[in-house]
């Protein structure tokens, strides 16, 4: 009876530990112990420390119920365990397994050769309470590698709140079967685990929970089964390669921040998805069967899939059925955005419209194979991609078909002007490997336009191919459309720099219906033709080379026009640059021994002055670069031809003249002159203008210009001497004009 006293029996218990205590690196405390005769244990302020002041283990409290009559018949039956506030700490003190349990125990660490199997004996526990626990696993640093704030580190683990209700534990054969009711708990890293619930099963075979449902910060992830399945415990240790996989998702929600708390490159990712599918295998042969995934924001994925060989992704070959992938390009530039954490500018293509892809691929980084179909209401889009690197090369080899039906081509580039094509192409590229210096090699097999509409015209039969070798692209199309037959043919060189170095190309329209193209939209006629050759080379300062334009042909409800050939020379000479134009309608020549791109920031010095430098660009000219000059020239010859196709009742005196000069110092002089210019509008009214002269400069140190025409008439309206000028008074502009009207009338006036 005296044994039914909590004081004799703690006394007892105490002097069993301090016999423990004797053998130890440390101690076992207890602060008092109950025993309810006979089927009760409750223990409180239970701790094991070691020599140096650490803990190993504490508890509050722990209670422990059990049935004496099933012990009596040999049978463990335990109906409750309750453990509450406390907590164990298990620290890896060297690279051979030794910790504190067997430094404080007084124990070492024995060799997998000399270790016997693990025995639990067979029992039933009614159910198991954890309240207020926390658990911490300590590396040592030099074995342990550092994780970014927010991410769990398994080789430092800091678990806390630990909080579990299981039911119906049975212990069979060293095999554990239970009913996990409720567990959570909290990591130092913040991650929190809300709720785990399921049965679980663990053996020596498998770890399996049937009827998982889970919650933490930001998912929810149901699945009819999870397990690992493994030959032995040895396996564990090669996880990736040796340990089995298998899991059933139903209308799971995962948050890409629950596994950036594993995953530090996912993190920041905030990306939702919903879950359902089969998935097994082990880390490095995975497969999916029938997985469906869906985004809050409507996109939806149904695939199958099978990855081999991770971890290591440069040899990881996957295979992937896509059922169908249903989108739109904000999402998809959502998605893209959250991964590589940079802006994109993807959701500007097409906005609003969803697209669904169906299709499969597999290889891996260096070999691809793909196709597939693209459809949405602007069009479908129908692909094959066969990819491929020789293992001894930095070259990356594609081969692409591509088919576009009904694809409105306005609407991708946000362009009006376009409508529908139908096309059919052939590609083959070597892309190097980025560093490499090397440049990429393409070539356009064939590329078969059925029809693209344009401006409401709808072109046929038109082919293009192509090929680009060693930075020299030959482009060559040819139309068989009745509107619009052409042949053209461009060959293009560039730099190593990439930058464009010459163009040779040759085009000939003989005939263009420009009313059928919508380009001309007035009259019952109206067609036009040419013929255009060009060789010219790029430098640094200017364009040098020869532009031929030929068979010029041009009809209206007018008359038929044909002029002949315009010629364009460019050319460099003892460092002048001079181009030259001849045609029979007129002639042009321009020489210069300084930059074009300089000629707007020079004239803009030039005719800078105190009333006009508010009005004038910044000077962009470079003070430190030494001035050259620009000389250019033009007079016209029988322009009405050209006239009449720019303006019915156009015309312009031949012997037009246009000189314009600026010298090394920024002296500027411009002049204009025609012996008469004559124009008419749709209402029938003409005008025109006799001996016009504009003169304009810099010449004596002040800004000048004036416009003088000797006659100007509008219908019965006559005005001689008309004079405008504007001279630089100071800080002002002096503007002045005058005119008279068949002697009757005059008007001289002046303003500043």
């Amino acid at each position: 009876m005296a044994l039914q006293f909590p004081q004799l029996q703690t006394r007892i218990a105490k002097k069993v530990v301090s016999g423990l205590n004797d053998r130890m690196n440390g101690k076992i405390e207890i602060d008092r112990i109950a025993i309810v005769f006979f089927n009760k244990v409750m223990a409180y302020g239970i701790s094991v420390t070691g020599t140096q002041g650490d803990t190993l283990a504490s508890v509050n409290k722990l209670s422990v119920s059990v049935s004496p009559a099933d012990f009596l018949r040999g049978k463990i039956l335990i109906n409750r365990i309750f453990i509450e506030d406390g907590c164990f700490n298990l620290v890896k003190e060297n690279k051979e397994g030794y910790t504190n349990i067997n430094r404080i125990f007084n124990t070492s660490p024995k060799p997998d050769s000399l270790k016997k199997p693990f025995r639990i004996p067979d029992m039933e526990i009614g159910a198991v309470i954890l309240r207020d626990m926390a658990f911490a696993l300590v590396n040592q640093p030099a074995d342990t590698v550092p994780r970014a704030p927010g991410c769990i580190n398994f080789k430092n683990l800091g678990l806390s709140d630990i909080n579990a209700r299981i039911n119906r534990v049975e212990i069979i054969d060293n095999s554990i079967t239970c009913r996990i009711r409720d567990l959570s708990c909290i990591d130092r890293s913040g991650y929190e685990l809300k709720s785990l619930s399921g049965h679980f099963t663990l053996n020596g075979s498998e770890s399996r929970l049937d009827n998982m449902h889970l919650t933490d910060n930001w998912s929810e992830i149901n699945a009819e089964y999870l397990s690992l399945a493994y030959s032995s415990g040895k396996d564990l240790k090669d996880f990736i390669h040796k340990v089995t996989m298998a899991a059933d998702f139903r209308n799971s929600t995962l948050d890409f921040r629950s596994i950036g708390v594993f995953a530090e490159s996912l993190r920041d990712n905030t990306l939702r998805i919903g879950l359902d599918g089969q998935v097994s295998g082990t880390v490095s042969a995975l497969k999916a069967y029938d997985l469906k995934v869906h985004t809050d924001t409507g996109s939806d994925i149904s695939l199958s899939a099978e990855i081999t060989g991770l971890p290591d992704i440069k040899d990881t070959y996957f295979n992937f059925s896509v059922k169908h992938i249903t989108t739109t390009t904000q999402e998809v530039s959502g998605i893209i955005s959250q991964f590589s954490r940079k802006p994109n500018s993807i959701a500007k293509i097409v906005p609003g419209t969803e697209v669904s892809l169906t299709g499969l691929a597999y290889g891996n980084l260096s070999t691809l194979y793909s196709l597939g179909t693209i459809t949405s209401d602007i069009g479908s889009v129908t692909y094959e991609v066969d990819m491929k690197s020789d293992p001894d090369s930095t070259v990356r080899r594609i081969s692409s078909d591509v088919e576009l039906a009904n694809l409105d081509v306005g609407k991708i580039l946000d362009k009006e002007a376009f409508g529908d094509i139908d096309l059919k192409a052939r590609i083959h590229a070597q892309i190097p490997e980025k560093g490499s210096g090397k440049m990429i090699d393409a070539r356009l097999e064939h590329a078969r336009i059925n029809s693209i509409t344009i401006k409401g015209y709808e072109y046929k039969d038109i082919a293009i191919t192509g090929e680009m070798r060693n930075g020299s692209a030959d482009i060559r199309l040819l139309s068989h459309d009745p509107a619009f037959p052409v042949m053209f043919q461009s060959i293009v060189d560039l730099r190593q720099d990439k930058t464009l170095d010459r163009i040779k190309l040759y085009l000939d329209v003989p005939y263009s219906d420009l009313l059928s193209m919508n380009l001309v939209k007035e009259g019952t006629l109206a067609s036009a033709g040419i013929t255009a050759k060009a060789d010219l080379q790029f430098t640094d300062r200017s364009i040098l080379g020869s532009v031929l334009l030929d068979n010029i042909s041009y009809a209206n409800d007018n008359g038929q026009y044909n002029i002949d050939s315009i010629y364009i020379h460019s050319f460099l000479s003892e460092n002048e640059h001079t181009v030259t134009l001849r045609s029979p309608i007129m002639q042009a020549g321009y020489t210069s021994t300084d930059s074009p791109s300089r000629l707007a920031a020079r004239l803009a010095q030039a005719v800078n002055c105190p009333p006009l430098e508010r009005l004038l660009p910044p000077d962009t000219a470079g003070k430190a670069t030494k001035n050259g000059f620009y000389d250019f020239h033009l007079q016209t010859f029988d322009m009405s031809q050209i006239c009449d196709i720019i303006m019915p009742g156009l015309y312009i005196a031949d012997g037009t003249s246009i000189d314009f000069s600026l010298d090394e110092s920024n002296l500027l002089d411009f002049n204009f002159t025609s012996s008469s210019i004559a124009f008419g509008n749709r209402k029938g009214s003409s005008y025109s203008l006799d001996n016009v002269r504009l003169n304009a400069g810099n010449t004596g140190s002040d800004v000048k210009g004036s416009l003088t025409v000797d006659r100007i008439k509008s219908g019965n309206m006559t005005v001689d001497s008309a004079m405008i000028s504007l001279d630089e008074d100071g800080k002002d502009m002096l503007l002045k004009l005058s005119y008279n009207n068949a002697d009757t009338t005059w008007l001289d006036m002046s303003a500043r």
